[in-house]
């Protein structure tokens, strides 16, 4: 059933980029907008696209290069005042929560080019008003249309689509006026208001007011004054008392009322609009609305869930709808009338279950800001964790849906399960390899005797067979986080098994100095990449409450075989052959390895790198495993945690690649850890505790205390 006509209602950020995802796929749709031209209208002030959401749309859509053309990496300072401009809250630019590297703001009218623009030239179809529907067929102003498989309605708060689905499910007034009105050339004309918006955003609210001030891409600053009005028809002169579609009335009515007594900075936003000046009512449509599904009809974004901007989620909930109404569009394609129509009540099903708690929130949001005595102190204890630290939707609609991160990832029992225990022994081998091989080769120096040339080891032959491991381990650690992306924390740790093996047997083997420098190198790769992984497979595997435990346990695995080492050795060099028992200590090196390599083969991966490459199935697996029974219903909590961060860090490198010069792009992430201050510093810190740890002699102790043993003249020095 290939060659599907859809009609999409309205150009707006949702309506163009299902229409760009249904065209990429080669589906027939065309888009009916009201208005003229893409500019018919005031587009508002600035978008934050959420990770989640709103940007992941994007990218699905193959237009997120595009959109880091129009961003802005500095609009991100936001701060929330009360009237008289004290500071309840401040989010610097730098950093979001200190967990988001960058998030770029985009004005609403540069997101509307971008996607409108991704169409093919007639896929719009400019000026066409919609009256009314019947049935599939569209009447318009001048004309009649019909022969849809599917009419979308992306037409907003007073959809005609969604009328002739559900004519009872109409919005409802939410109690609140709003003006919108425009600074231009802010840095001239208002200097001192564009200096307080920092070119982000500032939030002023009293007792049943609020203003916004955002800095825009033209240097503009968008204002947005709402109050509480009871009367859904304020907005006539004769019950307002002005004519709110004059600047000059509007603003001089705010002054001398609802702004007399603010602090005269905020009150510049109102004294020096010179722009725009748009007037509307609040509306949304009742929480958890629903509708019963009607074949050859749906709704997305303001058309299916109208809500108030207080959470900030209409777009980026909107795009979300787009990209996955695409999906089960283009997932019917070639099937039956019947089974697309069953894709659409399955997307409109998850939508009524993954809308409702963000309409939820909303709502409560509104009342909070908006209803509630005192405002916005009184609120920021309610609120302040909530917009300090989940401003972004993917977060929030985690919190509302999903609980807490840190309680998804708690387990109920005390100690941790046997799997658990069992996984991090397997990986903690790694360690005791890394301890006996530092071990080892202290009582293996001064055992070898002639047996690799004519004459006893020198000082410069023990120096380089020590060396080198450390040496190889330098050079192979900073690719072991490459691989252990590209291959899987798993699969490093076998592949560092193989070396353990071959450097141990090479080394048991060797008869020159040569190839037993050999072995040391090879063993020294091994100990790069696994000192590097066996902690991260440990942190990411094991429970929350018992991940700091666990991840310690590594260490307690280096000390024991070092211990093992010294006793291997002193038992070689007393009861052993001269000739062959130092092979042995050495050699015995590969067992544990091979004891590792039998038991990690049966492992899993790790929950992240398995979402990481699209397994989410599996990864929900792994977690129920190495949880406790009770928490077994958060596996979908932590998968999409997980989720969110790794799109954070996938946005965030996407970001950095297209800030960087083609020059240094090829260094990647490696480049901001020597361009960007704070990690300079952290950078330092971490080299100076690593170099001075060095510098305290410890490991030439664990490498030659045998040999200073016999300098001293100790009879047994191992």
């Amino acid at each position: 059933m290939g060659n599907r006509k859809i009609a999409i209602i309205g150009a707006g950020p949702a309506g163009c980029l299902l229409a760009r995802l249904l065209h990429l796929a080669g589906t027939e749709v065309t888009v009916f907008e009201g208005e003229a031209h893409p500019n018919f209208r005031s587009q508002g002030g600035t978008l934050d696209l959420h990770t989640a959401t709103g940007l992941a749309a994007l990218k699905e859509a193959k237009l997120f290069d595009e959109f880091l053309k129009h961003a802005r990496y500095d609009g991100q300072y936001m701060a929330i005042v009360d009237k008289d401009l004290e500071y309840h809250l401040v989010r610097n630019a730098e950093g979001r929560y200190n967990k988001i590297e960058e998030r770029p703001e985009i004005d609403r009218s540069s997101l509307r080019e971008i996607l409108s623009q991704s169409l093919p030239e007639g896929t719009i179809k400019w000026g066409h008003h919609l009256k009314r529907v019947e049935g599939r067929t569209l009447v318009f102003e001048h004309t009649t249309i019909d022969g849809f498989d599917l009419i979308v309605g992306a037409d907003g708060a007073w959809s005609k689509v969604r009328k002739e689905i559900d004519p009872t499910l109409v919005p409802e007034y939410a109690g609140i006026a709003l003006h919108e009105l425009e600074v231009t050339n802010a840095e001239n004309r208002a200097p001192e208001l564009y200096k307080l918006v920092n070119r982000g955003s500032i939030f002023a609210s009293t007792n049943g007011n609020r203003t916004s001030i955002q800095q825009m891409g033209d240097g503009s600053l968008n204002v947005y004054c709402g109050y509480v009005m009871d009367d859904p028809e304020w907005v006539k002169p004769e019950k307002c008392g002005f004519n709110p579609h004059d600047l000059k009335e509007t603003t001089q009515a705010l002054l001398n009322t609802r702004y007399k007594d603010w602090d005269p900075r905020l009150k510049q936003a109102l004294e020096l609009a010179d722009g725009r000046c748009n007037t509307r009512s609040l509306y949304q449509l009742p929480v958890g609305s629903k509708w019963a599904h009607k074949s050859g009809l749906t709704l997305i974004g303001d058309a299916a869930h109208l809500m108030t901007p207080y959470a900030g989620e209409g777009v980026n909930q909107a795009l979300d709808d787009a990209m996955r109404l695409a999906k089960a569009i283009n997932g019917a394609a070639d099937k039956d009338d019947e089974t697309l129509d069953k894709a659409i009540k399955e997307f409109e099903e998850d939508m009524f279950a993954r809308v409702g708690p963000i309409q939820e929130l909303t709502w409560g949001l509104l009342q909070d800001w908006m209803f509630t005595p005192g405002a916005p102190k009184t609120v920021m204890a309610k609120s302040a964790p909530l917009i300090a630290g989940h401003s972004d939707e993917e977060e929030l609609e985690y919190d509302v849906a999903q609980g807490s991160p840190a309680e998804a990832g708690k387990t109920g029992s005390e100690m941790p399960s046997m799997f658990v225990l069992a996984l991090t022994f397997a990986a903690g081998i790694s360690g005791l390899l890394f301890g006996y091989d530092t071990g080892v080769v202290s009582a293996t120096l001064v055992s070898i005797g002639t047996s690799l040339s004519n004459r006893e080891l020198t000082s410069m032959d023990k120096s380089i067979i020590t060396s080198s491991t450390s040496l190889f381990a330098l050079i192979i650690s900073p690719f072991s986080s490459v691989l252990a992306d590209r291959l899987g924390r798993k699969h490093v740790i076998l592949y560092a098994d193989i070396l353990f093996i071959a450097g141990a047997l090479l080394q048991a083997w060797s008869s020159t100095v040569p190839i037993m420098v050999a072995g040391r190198c090879i063993i020294g790769a091994g100990v790069g990449a696994a000192s590097f992984v066996v902690p991260l497979y440990i942190s990411e595997v094991a429970p929350a409450a018992h991940r700091g435990r666990l991840v310690t346990l590594n260490i307690m695995f280096i000390t024991l075989g070092q211990v093992i080492a010294y006793i291997v050795g002193w038992a070689f060099s007393t009861y052993g052959s001269q000739a062959t028992g130092w092979r042995w200590m050495v050699g015995l090196g590969a067992l544990p390895a091979i004891v590792q390599g039998g038991m990690i083969a049966f492992m899993p991966e790790t929950p992240r790198w398995l979402v990481m490459v699209g397994r989410s199935a599996t990864a929900k697996e792994v977690i129920r495993r190495v949880n406790s029974d009770a928490l077994q219903h958060n596996a979908d909590a932590v998968i999409k945690e997980i989720e969110l961060e790794a799109r954070e860090e996938y946005e965030a490198q996407r970001i950095r690649d297209h800030r960087s010069s083609s020059r240094w792009k090829w260094l990647g992430g490696w480049e901001t850890l020597f361009s960007e201050g704070r990690n300079r510093r952290a950078l330092a810190i971490a080299c100076l505790l690593q170099g001075l740890q060095q510098l305290s002699g410890f490991n030439s102790l664990m490498y030659f205390s045998a040999t200073i043993s016999t300098v001293v003249g100790f009879q047994s020095p191992t």
